[in-house]
C-alpha cells in the first residue's frame, strides 16, 4: 500500500525511533561487555553477550520492517532508499532520525571493533602462554632467563631451567 508523503514520514519515523532505541541499548550493552572484559567478570560478560544478541535481533527485525515499508512505497530498501528519501525531503522527521541512527550505529560498530580487537589480543596472549607451558619456550621470541639477561641462543631455556 502506497502512503502519502506525510504518512510515510510518520511511519518511517516510528520505525526509526524503535531502531534508535534498540541501537542505544546495544551501545550500552557494548559498554557493559567491554567493562566486563576489563574486569574479567565472566558471568556478567555472558549475560551482556546474550542481551546484546537479543537486542541485535530486534534491531534487525525493525530494520526489515522499515525496508518493507520503503519497498512497498516504491523505494529501494536499506541505506540507499533512506538516503534518497532524505535527499528528496531533508526537512522530514525521518531524515533527522535516520542521521541520528547512522551516528549511533557507527559508534556501536567502533565499540564492537575495539572489543573484537581486545578478544584477538587475549587469544594471542593465551596462545603464547599455552605454548610456554607446553614447550617451555616461545618459538619466535627469545625470553630472558632467571638472571634477567636475554638468552643468546636461537632456542631459549625452558621455564623449568630458568
Amino acid at each position: 500500500m502506497t502512503l502519502n508523503p506525510q504518512s510515510l514520514d510518520e511511519s518511517l519515523a516510528a520505525l526509526l525511533r524503535r531502531e534508535i532505541s534498540c541501537a542505544r541499548s546495544l551501545e550500552t550493552l557494548l559498554d557493559q561487555e567491554n567493562h566486563c572484559m576489563e574486569t574479567l567478570n565472566l558471568s556478567d560478560l555472558q549475560e551482556a553477550g546474550a542481551q546484546k544478541l537479543s537486542v541485535a535481533d530486534e534491531l534487525q527485525r525493525v530494520g526489515q520492517q522499515r525496508d518493507e515499508l520503503l519497498t512497498a512505497n516504491g523505494m529501494a530498501a536499506g541505506r540507499a532508499g533512506l538516503n534518497k528519501l532524505c535527499d528528496a525531503q531533508p526537512a522530514a522527521i525521518s531524515a533527522a532520525l535516520w542521521h541520528e541512527l547512522e551516528d549511533i550505529v557507527a559508534h556501536c560498530q567502533e565499540k564492537n571493533r575495539r572489543i573484537g580487537a581486545a578478544i584477538h589480543r587475549g587469544e594471542l596472549t593465551t596462545g603464547r602462554a599455552l605454548q610456554i607451558l607446553k614447550q617451555g619456550h616461545l618459538d619466535d621470541v627469545q625470553l630472558y632467563g632467571a638472571s634477567g639477561n636475554a638468552h643468546g641462543s636461537s632456542r631459549p631455556q625452558s621455564v623449568a631451567k630458568a
